[in-house]
């Protein structure tokens, strides 16, 4: 027999009569009578391993990653960006894995005996697969500011009645769910969340899908005070029907002596009474009146705790500080109040805080103390 040749990266598999293989096998056993020429055939480096899918978003230890190469072939792989070797873990071409981290592509190399290691394939780039995000989130006793959108994971500044003591959360979606660290099955409302007036309370609901990464939703809720509470830079003043919204006032005089100011001048737009009308009002004579110093200035200007939406109350705003004094507990008795509610050129409404009387007859020069509220 002739001694088995070489070839860079190939290895001899046979000899045969025919270059092409097609011939006879010529092995120790063959006959030989007269001159034979016989050519050496080569077994080629097997393929390079492909991976499927080769790349994309996978739930850790769930996604099923496909290793192939030639038929019988056995594949070496590492999924901690080390190269591979005969000694790395393996399985059959064609079988399946799963990662535990998507740190690094997959790198791999096939194997089979008589042939030359395939050059070694690596993968594309995998990211962890989110959660779904959940379909519904709900809060107990209709809060309000606040409004359930699947792909919005933080709401802030969600208030709750003044009743409203604990409240109940309820998710849906899929995967594990939790409330404040306690697990919610899908569509059911969680354990009694306490409130305490005045106080932001912080709620995260976390919803995770075996493998994949979580989705984290954060509510801030307050529940509000009741009159005369502290809330949002000032003490709440007036809480209207739906228990959710109302008006919070400063907790000092803006002014012991401004005017209403543009005296013999009829500022359009500021002659609103009702309770919802004062911040109108406001805007309107800080934009028809440039005198400074003037009521509505003070309290449209004012910058406050963090808040910078003040106005100067309208009449029938400013009778309800009167009516809440004692419980708001903020005001000298004696003293006559600005509202931002025009009479004609000439007067503006104001609001005796001695006995509660309501004057539509005072001259807009006169100087008069000014309190600043907000609504909420």
């Amino acid at each position: 027999m002739p001694a088995a040749p070489t070839k860079t990266g190939y290895t001899f598999a046979s000899w045969n009569t025919l270059a092409n293989g097609s011939g006879s096998a010529f092995t120790s056993s063959t006959p030989v009578v007269a001159d034979i020429t016989v050519y050496a055939q080569w077994n080629a480096p097997l393929t390079t391993p492909t991976f499927s899918p080769n790349s994309g978003a996978i739930a850790l230890g769930v996604t099923t990653i496909t290793l192939a190469s030639d038929s019988g072939s056995t594949i070496y792989y590492t999924t901690d960006g080390s190269t591979p070797t005969t000694g790395s873990a393996s399985v059959a071409t064609g079988a399946t894995i799963t990662l535990s981290s998507v740190a690094n592509p997959i790198k791999a190399l096939a194997a089979k005996s008589g042939y030359p290691n395939s050059a070694i394939g690596t993968s594309g780039t995998y990211t962890q697969a989110a959660t779904a995000n959940l379909s519904g989130l709900a809060i107990s006793d209709s809060p309000g500011n606040y409004t359930f959108v699947a792909g919005t994971y933080t709401y802030s500044n969600v208030t709750s009645i003044n009743s409203a003591a604990h409240i109940h959360i309820t998710p849906t979606g899929s995967g594990t769910i939790t409330v404040n660290g306690t697990t919610v099955v899908s569509g059911e409302a969680s354990g009694e969340i306490a409130l305490t007036a005045g106080v932001e309370a912080t709620i995260t609901t976390i919803a995770t899908e075996t493998g994949k990464s979580a989705k984290t939703y954060t509510i801030y809720i307050t529940r509000i005070p009741a009159i005369g509470g502290d809330f949002q830079g000032g003490k709440v003043a007036y809480v209207d029907g739906t228990g959710l919204h109302g008006f919070i006032v400063a907790t000092a005089d803006q002014s012991t002596g401004a005017q209403w100011g543009c005296y013999e001048t009829t500022i359009s737009g500021a002659d609103g009474t009702a309770i919802g009308t004062g911040n109108q009002n406001t805007i309107d004579i800080m934009a028809g009146c440039s005198t400074a110093g003037i009521a509505a200035r003070l309290c449209g200007d004012l910058d406050l705790n963090g808040y910078t939406d003040w106005y100067l109350p309208s009449k029938d705003e400013l009778n309800q500080l009167w009516v809440n004094r004692v419980a708001i507990g903020v005001f000298v008795d004696g003293t006559n109040y600005r509202s931002s509610s025009e009479v004609d050129s000439r007067h503006a409404w104001l609001q005796d805080f001695y006995g509660g009387f309501q004057d539509n007859t005072t001259s807009k020069a006169y100087l008069m103390y000014v309190r600043a509220i907000r609504s909420f």
